[in-house]
């Protein structure tokens, strides 16, 4: 899973939300569509949890834009309501590729002319290139594994009419 996986599913949730509004990425055309909405990937971090594992982060923004009067003003009620509802859609776990992520934390805020919500993303994946030579298969760690081995289970007499165990 990667940070454009989340960005798909975010896209998903809001297509489903708002039908027929367009969700564009990272910036709007020049004669963009009102209401509609803007995702942009504002943090990708990777940051080391242990040997094998590193924690990775990523914010996501979403810009809410509402319809316009003639003064290219959005009515503060409507972009409320639809930050409200955006806040909302990402209180829940969001399915992203193979894993269903919850944020952990969401704000908004708001200007006239657009709001915005920022959603926090954090999980764990295996370093990459990190292979571990006792779980590995031979062919990822290059170290034979060992397929046969012997148990010599003799005993010796002492001549006391007991066995001992060498």
């Amino acid at each position: 899973m990667d940070c454009n996986d989340i960005m798909r599913a975010m896209e998903a949730r809001l297509k489903e939300k708002y039908p027929g509004e367009e969700v564009y990425w990272n910036q709007l055309p020049r004669e963009f569509t009102r209401p509609c909405f803007t995702l942009e990937l504002t943090k990708n971090e990777t940051a080391d949890a242990n040997r094998f594992l590193v924690r990775r982060t990523a914010v996501v923004l979403v810009t809410i834009y509402e319809a316009a009067n003639a003064f290219y003003d959005s009515s503060r009620e409507g972009l409320n309501d639809r930050q409200d509802q955006v806040l909302a859609l990402l209180s829940m776990p969001l399915a992203a590729e193979d894993r269903t992520l919850l944020p952990t934390t969401q704000k908004g805020e708001g200007t006239p002319g657009y709001s915005e919500v920022s959603a926090t993303f954090q999980w764990m994946d295996g370093r990459p290139g990190l292979v571990d030579g006792d779980t590995a298969s031979e062919s990822e760690s290059g170290v034979p594994r060992m397929e046969h081995f012997e148990i010599n289970n003799t005993t010796r007499s002492t001549g006391n009419g007991k066995d001992d165990i060498p």
